[in-house]
């Protein structure tokens, strides 16, 4: 298939230590238990889904992709975009080690979900903040339909709620 990574044979490679950049490039599948050093840059490619065990040392760019659901195991260390792709859910325990940006139709968070960057929600259909999110940077939740923060909220820096319906009241802000 010559629209699989590599375009050898898909057995041959399933580690790359630095950087993995095919954007705008007609691939449509990753072999399985691919583990990328640093970034991989799949931004505006054909490709639908993501390979099971799928590791990444650095940044995951998937802005204008067709991928509709992330891996349940994923883990980033570095920050993912998501960024006009087809994903409404993330799943639960998500964790992403640098920023998260969504701008996508997503409208709830999942339980457990860690983001050690910023997290910007703002301008987005987010309607629920489920608990146990953590944010090691910036939370913005500007200008959302969101109205009540969950219990166990941990932001690291700035919390924006300009705009929002949200009562602070015994929320520890």
């Amino acid at each position: 298939d010559l629209h699989s990574f590599p375009t050898r044979r898909s057995s041959d490679l399933t580690s790359v230590r630095g950087d993995l950049k095919l954007a705008f490039t007609k691939i449509t599948k990753l072999p399985e238990g691919l583990k990328v050093g640093g970034t991989l840059d799949l931004s505006n490619t054909e490709i639908t889904k993501l390979p099971e065990g799928l590791e990444v040392g650095e940044d995951l760019k998937l802005a204008f992709t067709k991928i509709n659901k992330l891996p349940e195991d994923l883990e980033v260390k570095g920050s993912l975009n998501l960024s006009g792709t087809e994903i409404t859910e993330l799943p639960a325990g998500l964790k992403v080690g640098g920023n998260l940006n969504l701008n996508t139709e997503i409208t709830e968070l999942p339980e457990g979900l860690k983001v050690g960057g910023t997290l910007n929600l703002s301008n987005l259909g987010i309607t629920k903040i489920s608990e146990g999110l953590e944010v090691g940077g910036t939370l913005d939740l500007s200008n959302t339909e969101i109205t009540e923060l969950p219990e166990g909220l941990e932001v690291g820096a700035e919390l924006d709620l300009i705009n929002t319906e949200i009562k602070i009241g015994r929320a520890h802000v």
